[in-house]
């Protein structure tokens, strides 16, 4: 069992519609930065199963594209939390 930290950079890709604008798609790109820490737990180590909780706080901004649909603007929150708890086998 171990602490581990981490940095995920990524790239997000997303198209949204609405439907009181019809056959028109929002489309834009952003860039995620999370730093995450967690912990590796291996209660079962001779069978190989493992248990990872783990937390990533996030930066993603807009770096091309548009939030809008005709009159309609939204946003993202610059910030994301992010959870998780993996279950796996290691064999």
């Amino acid at each position: 069992s171990k602490w581990f930290a981490g940095l995920q950079a990524s790239l997000q890709n997303y198209q949204n519609t609405n439907d009181n604008v019809p056959d028109e798609v929002a489309k834009y790109s952003n860039l995620l930065i999370m730093p995450s820490i967690g912990y590796n737990w291996q209660p079962f180590s001779k069978i190989g199963l493992y248990v990872k909780p783990w937390l990533g706080i996030g930066y993603t901004t807009k770096i091309s594209g548009t939030y809008e649909l005709g009159s309609y603007k939204s946003n993202i929150a610059p910030i994301v939390p992010f959870p998780s708890v993996l279950i796996g086998y290691r064999f």
